[in-house]
């Protein structure tokens, strides 16, 4: 995993200058190159040693069709160099880049069941109030929480789930 970021890094930094520099954001142009590249027939095709690097740049320029000779450059550049396969990686590193740029900081929020529009809003309210930010949540549901809530914050884990706490208790009574 840290291979991929460590030759993801220069792909998604260098995107990223570009963005500050034009004052653009190519996050949408990424996951939708992403959804191309991810899809099992597209796979199949750069597996093809007929296809040309040229008629993939084409294919995907042209089915992305952002118009901007930078994004086009940056397909060619990562196409060349043969980096389409660490794309994913480069998503999440230029997101977490602008995301950064623009105040918004990434945060994991695990829970056991599906959170409401209206408990989301609630929970993150009182987390931008208490750490004066705002932030960017990726939901994730995992049954064997049992109950509550554990939040991911960089390297921070505020963990108030109900299987923490018999995990806790659990430990504590075997002492």
């Amino acid at each position: 995993m840290s291979e991929l970021a460590t030759l993801a890094r220069p792909y998604a930094n260098a995107l990223f200058h570009v963005s500050k520099e034009k004052s653009l954001d190519f996050s949408s142009s990424l996951k939708s190159m992403l959804e191309i590249v991810s899809n099992e027939e597209f796979k199949a095709y750069l597996s093809n040693p007929a296809i040309s690097k040229k008629l993939v740049i084409e294919f995907i320029t042209e089915l992305i069709n952002e118009n901007n000779l930078e994004f086009d450059n940056f397909v060619k550049v990562l196409t060349e160099n043969s980096r389409l396969d660490v794309l994913n990686e480069i998503c999440n590193q230029y997101v977490t880049l602008m995301n950064s740029n623009n105040g918004i900081e990434n945060i994991k929020i695990v829970t056991a069941f599906k959170l409401s529009d209206q408990e989301l809003v609630n929970l993150l309210k009182k987390l931008e109030s208490k750490y004066k930010t705002k932030f960017q949540p990726e939901i994730i549901i995992d049954p064997a929480l049992l109950g509550g809530v554990k939040i991911i914050i960089g390297d921070q884990v505020l963990d108030g789930s109900i299987r923490s706490r018999v995990d806790r208790l659990k430990s504590s009574l075997l002492m």
